[in-house]
């Protein structure tokens, strides 16, 4: 269990690390979700996806998190996304970038195989991209 309880623990350093240089981002996210009746479900999204993860707590136990070398890159090309969307001022893409550097910190951290089981979760997450409002 101290496994688990280390990767979760760096996945969390990790995801509040994101969310604080990339805050600028988040919250012009949360701005639209508060002025957009279209995109107020993205105040929910967070919530379900956890509820959806918690349902699969004793598939995921079972299993051991090892960190997965290959999002790392994949991270980095969406910070370079998150940059060119912002150096054009394309909040689309920099929303993007930053729901998708969020997602990946679960391969990264804890492994592909757990996040295959955790596929539809991450990829819920998405839902929370305002892509039609700048």
């Amino acid at each position: 269990m101290t496994i688990w309880r280390n990767a979760l623990l760096s996945l969390g350093g990790l995801l509040v690390w994101l969310l604080y240089w990339y805050g600028d981002t988040a919250a012009a996210m949360v701005g639209i979700w508060f002025r957009s009746d279209t995109y107020a479900h993205g105040f929910v999204v967070p919530a379900i996806s956890l509820w959806l993860i918690w349902r699969k707590r004793q598939v995921l136990a079972a299993m051991l998190p090892r960190p997965g070398l290959l999002a790392w890159p994949l991270i980095v090309a969406c910070a370079v996304l998150w940059l060119l969307g912002d150096l054009v001022a394309v909040n689309a893409a920099t929303q993007f970038a930053l729901v998708a550097m969020l997602v990946l910190t679960v391969p990264a951290v804890l492994g592909w195989q757990v996040t295959a089981e955790l596929l539809f979760p991450l990829g819920f997450m998405f839902l929370r991209c305002p892509l039609a409002t700048s």
